[in-house]
């Protein structure tokens, strides 16, 4: 455990100096409370940000360039006990096809469904 609570901390500023083409980011068990400076790792597709602090959806938004992003787990963090959780993330990210370990190719589908509605 590296205990980084926050990426855009001076003493982490260049954490991610020489890791722009990194594909797979484990920061599990960080106390990690936002993902200030992530849209650098532009070529990243698996993102494991587990049991931190990530608590609102404007964390999420940090990771919308993210457009390789294809599996992200937030389990434990306080954001995934808000309601419409899995929904907005869903939505917000788009190119994932795992989020918290569970496929959501038919959650599109569930998605476009109901904003067909709205």
């Amino acid at each position: 455990m590296c205990d980084i609570e926050d990426l855009s901390n001076d003493n982490h500023r260049n954490s991610f100096a020489g890791t722009l083409s990194l594909k797979c980011l484990k920061i599990d068990e960080n106390g990690l409370k936002n993902f200030a400076n992530i849209q650098r790792l532009t070529k990243i597709q698996h993102l494991f940000a587990n049991s931190n602090r990530i608590n609102d959806f404007p964390d999420i938004d940090r990771l919308t360039d993210l457009t390789n992003l294809k599996e992200l787990e937030l389990i434990s963090n306080p954001i995934n006990r808000r309601p419409g959780y899995r929904q907005g993330v869903i939505k917000k990210l788009p190119n994932l096809l795992y989020l918290d370990g569970k496929v959501i190719a038919h959650y599109h589908e569930e998605l476009e469904t109901h904003l067909a509605f709205l």
